[in-house]
């Protein structure tokens, strides 16, 4: 195709731009963050269409149940739960979200006085709740009068027990803190950050309190920046003074709610802090090395339940964010969960238990069992809270042992037997008769004393199958512990979710060694070239509905390449830069090739790319062409090839094709370069125009040049040697040109640019009859006189046409410059002169003068044909 360079060049320059355009308009929405709520959703999807996150079996999330109204716990509900945790074995507890306490202790540390002022009121609040117990029970009976000084006695004793405990309280409280430090041996907690004009939380820098050197995580490679806004790290609080550790609570959560990344690492003010979660993983994993690089975490040589000793990668985004593999959120796949309000209310229904146990034992319904009743146990076991430092193993099994002996000794003095001597001993006593209490009925003493053990048994029971309970689910257990309810944000899956659980879900990522990595943008820019090059590349080759479709295509198919990558290998490049660019690249690809200049120029390329020169092209795209048909002047050119005497037949069939082709292109070389159109071209000949489809002025001069010129591309030595010794320039060429009007338009099954008229049927019938003559070119009338003196013609013969009456004359074309050879001139005016002689049927004079012809030019072939017909039209004359 003569055209498709330049189609080629301009349509590459297309693709370029086309592609280019819109990857440059998706990589600038990808930078600037506007593609991210949609690269966020399709993350969400991703990771639904991944294997299941399966979570490690001792990772428990505690939170507050939802059924229930949220309430913030206060200091003392927090050191119960930590007290049954302690109790119950269990590995690590991490409160995820900073506690600040509202109870009986400040969260930024106690003062003295306060301190005191809260033991003051707790036992006086004993001596009274002592002192009410004996007077109810002389009143009710149970105690008889001659035993009441016994009950005095052991009501001073009780009372200068608090006043020790005060006195000891008192001369410690300026050294040593009083809390609960023995129970978080295991515990991590949540370093608040407070905004820096807030000067109610704690105090104001972290470099103000030593304190919290052991919650920085240093180490000596380069430091791992993550700035935090302006703000300070406050105490975390009295409570968890005494903790293993703890960390920042590091929440992020996106703009949709969504909590789907986490930093297990910070640099605050030059130090480095771990995430909460992060730090009571590593303290899990035996304190590994840990080196920080700028996109991965490397933990050397961690002790992995299950998997042994291995060293861990976290990949991290640019931003220093580690993506959760989040679990499934149904009960069958999440993490394992247990309400808060388990803990808190166990811890309270123990104390409303040991509060009811203080009162039957003032009643006297445990007498003689001094230091092993329960009351005594159980206060035993809790003024080991005052005494025990924290670390001391051997301090903290006296205390589990205290806490068994405790609620067997409950279990004993409640049960029946225990019940029955009761009753049995205010029978002896005489006082088993109706009483009166307040503005209640009258009941027996027997019935109050069956019904007290009754309610306390009841109690006992429900205390000891929810420790059973607790003690399956904590034991052993990595708890995440969030007292304060689920707080903002959730799970990829739309599932409520709390700073805990986002720490256990980081943890269980790590643990499982299924934390996914966040491709850098340039992969998916690269993608969206690669594709979208590809797309319009397809847009202006093929049709609009396939382009279309196949650009669509290509679109699903990197979305569901990237999907694919990311299930596999845990590797999410955002589709949306490439999926979107490759959509807009298309969308705009077959906008540009549909558009009326690009489809004119399609339309243009397709019916004549191959018929016309480049420039012939140009000038059709910008005109209108039509394809119904029209009628136009013009002038044919037809041409056949002849082979030598033998035919073609006789020749090696390759050699044959071979010439052909030679001669054929060497034609439409010429053709093309003088401006014509081919409408024919196949089999032993062509057929050309001049002056269709556009106008054409001086259209017989150039079919004319163009007939001498591919006379001339055929000359010896012009052509190759081809098989057998059979030469391109071996095949002989006829032409014949006509003027005349014909029917152009697309014709033909292959719906192909053509003309049917007398013009076509004249000039391929003169250039058969070119071997009657011995002649290449023959011209009509009306050929020789548009061109008038240009050229060099020899009349011959007269033919008919349909478009006339009377025979046409019959010219050969001989040469371009009629005054350029006075010999051929010479031998062309004796030719005539014999015509003349010829046509007057004067036989003998014509026959003299083509004779003399040929005396000079052996070879003319029209006087040789002459000759022969002035012998056969007079028979006597010989040869």
């Amino acid at each position: 195709m003569v055209y498709s360079p330049f189609m080629k060049g301009r349509r590459v320059i297309y693709c370029i731009i086309l592609a280019l355009a819109p990857c440059a308009l998706f990589a600038f929405l990808s930078v600037s963050g506007a593609l991210s709520p949609a690269g966020d959703w399709v993350y969400d999807h991703f990771l639904g269409l991944s294997a299941q996150a399966v979570p490690a079996s001792e990772i428990l999330v505690i939170e507050p149940d939802p059924s229930l109204p949220a309430s913030n716990p206060t200091e003392a509900d927090v050191v119960s739960a930590l007290s049954l945790m302690t109790e119950m074995n269990v590995r690590s507890s991490v409160f995820a979200t900073p506690f600040s306490g509202d109870g009986s202790r400040s969260a930024s540390g106690d003062s003295p006085g306060s301190s005191l002022s809260v033991s003051f009121a707790r036992e006086f609040s004993r001596i009274d709740e002592n002192i009410r117990s004996l007077f109810d029970a002389i009143r009710l009976g149970s105690i008889r009068p001659k035993d009441a000084s016994r009950y005095v006695s052991d009501l001073i004793s009780t009372v200068d027990q608090g006043k020790s405990r005060l006195l000891d309280e008192a001369t410690g409280s300026g050294t040593e803190s009083n809390g609960p430090s023995w129970f978080l041996d295991t515990t991590f907690a949540a370093l608040p950050v407070s905004p820096a004009t807030d000067r109610g939380r704690g105090p104001e820098t972290a470099d103000d309190d030593a304190g919290l050197g052991r919650f920085s995580f240093e180490h000596q490679n380069a430091r791992f920046p993550l700035p935090l806004a302006g703000g300070r790290i406050a105490s975390p609080g009295s409570v968890f003074e005494g903790a293993r550790g703890g960390g920042l609570e590091s929440a992020i959560i996106d703009a949709d709610g969504v909590r789907r990344r986490m930093a297990p690492l910070a640099d605050y003010r030059g130090r480095r802090f771990a995430q909460v979660g992060f730090a009571a993983l590593i303290d899990r994993l035996g304190n590994p090395a840990v080196d920080f690089g700028p996109d991965r975490v490397t933990i050397r040589k961690a002790r992995i339940p299950g998997r042994g000793i291995l060293d861990l990668e976290i990949p991290l985004t640019k931003e220093g964010y580690a993506l959760i593999d989040w679990p499934r959120p149904d009960a069958a796949e999440g993490f394992r969960r247990l309400p808060w309000n388990d803990l808190v209310d166990c811890a309270r229904v123990e104390s409303g238990l040991v509060s009811s146990l203080r009162t039957m034992e003032k009643a006297g319904y445990f007498l003689g069992r001094g230091n092993s009743s329960p009351v005594s146990l159980w206060e035993y076991a809790s003024s080991l809270d005052s005494r025990l430092t924290r670390g001391d193993e051997a301090g903290l099994a006296d205390w589990r042992a205290a806490r068994e002996r405790f609620y067997a000794a409950a279990g004993r003095a409640l049960d029946r037997g225990a019940e029955d001597r009761a009753v049995e001993a205010l029978a002896a006593s005489g006082q088993a008769g109706a009483v009166q209490s307040g503005s209640a009925a009258p009941t027996s003493a027997e019935d109050r004393i069956r019904g007290d053990f009754a309610s306390a048994r009841e109690t006992l029971e429900e205390l000891v199958t929810a420790r059973a309970l607790l003690a399956k689910e904590l034991g052993g257990s990595f708890c995440f512990v969030s007292p304060s309810g689920p707080g903002p944000g959730s799970t990829p899956f739309g599932k409520p979710a709390s700073s805990a659980v986002a720490s256990a879900a980081l943890v269980n990522s790590i643990l499982s060694g299924r934390v996914p990595r966040e491709a850098p943008a340039e992969y998916g820019i690269v993608l969206a070239l690669v594709l979208s090059l590809l797309a319009a590349f397809l847009a202006f080759s093929l049709r609009p509905i396939p382009a279309g479709a196949i650009g669509a295509g290509l679109a699903l198919a990197a979305a569901g390449g990237c999907a694919i990558l990311f299930v596999r290998s845990g590797l999410y490049v955002n589709p949306a830069v490439p999926a979107g660019s490759v959509l807009a690249s298309s969308l705009a690809s077959l906008a540009v090739a549909t558009s009326p200049v690009r489809s004119n120029r399609r339309s243009a390329r397709k019916r004549f790319g191959a018929r016309v020169s480049r420039e012939q092209l140009k000038r059709i795209v910008v005109s209108t062409v039509p394809s119904t048909g029209e009628k136009r002047e013009v002038s044919i050119l037809a041409l056949r090839f002849t082979g030598p005497g033998e035919g073609f037949e006789s020749l090696d069939p390759g050699a044959v094709a071979r010439a052909l082709n030679e001669r054929r292109s060497a034609a439409l070389g010429v053709i093309l370069g003088s401006g014509g159109t081919i409408l024919v071209d196949g089999g032993d000949g062509l057929v050309a125009c001049f002056g269709a489809p556009l106008e054409c002025p001086g259209r017989e001069g150039l079919a004319c040049r163009a007939a001498l010129g591919i006379l001339v591309a055929g000359t010896p030595g012009k052509g190759s040697k081809s098989g057998s010794g059979f030469q391109a320039d071996s095949i002989g060429i006829r032409m014949g040109i006509d003027s005349g009007s014909c029917v152009f338009g697309d014709m033909g099954i292959t719906g192909g640019y053509s003309a049917v008229g007398e013009a076509m049927d004249f000039a391929s019938r003169l250039a058969g009859l070119n071997q009657s003559y011995g002649t290449s070119i023959l011209v009509t009338e009306p050929v020789r006189m548009a061109v008038g003196e240009e050229f060099l013609v020899r009349k011959l013969d007269r033919a008919r046409s349909s478009r006339s009456v009377t025979a046409m004359r019959l010219f050969e074309l001989v040469s371009g410059k009629p005054d350029g050879d006075p010999e051929t001139l010479a031998a062309i005016g004796i030719f005539h002169e014999a015509l003349e002689r010829f046509e007057e049927k004067n036989w003998e004079k014509a026959e003299a003068l083509f004779r003399r012809v040929l005396a000079d030019r052996p070879d003319d072939g029209p006087s040789r044909a002459y000759l022969e017909r002035c012998l056969r039209a007079d028979p006597h004359r010989e040869a």
